[in-house]
């Protein structure tokens, strides 16, 4: 049995804060290739993986890619249907493991902007990570109340008057 990740708002994390795509996608007891090795015939591994891609995908701007995975799945279902349900199954958990790929590289990429950025002003608590600074387009001297805060920072910068974190 493989120990249960670490949790956070009901999803794995790792000590930066970033989501823990890894167990998402392959915990051997509730990760999504999990859900889909559970499939039993070729019509639930589709409507496991586009329930899966829905849900990954949920943002306003992600629906471009929401049918771009699908028509995928559908090609890679018709190309393997001929090859039987466990080709089908295959293919999905390969379609899976490039999305969980590039969550991954997401992630990092993230991570490391996030230590770029955080380089003057405030201070910021990043999990598993040492106090960084972050980059604040505001003077110090209104963020840290020698000015109204209000009269100098943006409602959109409003956020550069806490400790940054990953949230």
């Amino acid at each position: 049995m493989t120990e249960s990740p670490k949790m956070r708002h009901g999803h794995p994390v790792l000590e930066d804060g970033t989501t823990n795509w890894e167990a998402v996608f392959e915990h051997e007891e509730n990760g999504l290739i999990h859900l889909v090795n559970q499939t039993h015939d070729s019509d639930a591994i589709r409507q496991c993986a586009q329930l899966i891609i829905r849900k990954l995908f949920t943002r306003k701007n992600d629906q471009d890619e929401v049918v771009r995975l699908n028509k995928e799945l559908d090609g890679i279902l018709a190309k393997v249907e001929s090859h039987g349900f466990e080709a089908a199954q295959k293919a999905v958990v390969t379609l899976l493991r490039r999305i969980k790929d590039e969550r991954i590289r997401r992630a990092r990429a993230f991570v490391e902007r996030k230590k770029k950025n955080c380089s003057s002003g405030a201070r910021a608590r990043v999990p598993g990570v040492d106090w960084l600074p972050c980059r604040t387009s505001t003077p110090s001297s209104t963020i840290h109340g020698s000015h109204s805060p209000r009269s100098r920072v943006s409602p959109s910068s409003a956020w550069l008057r806490l400790p940054c974190s990953l949230g």
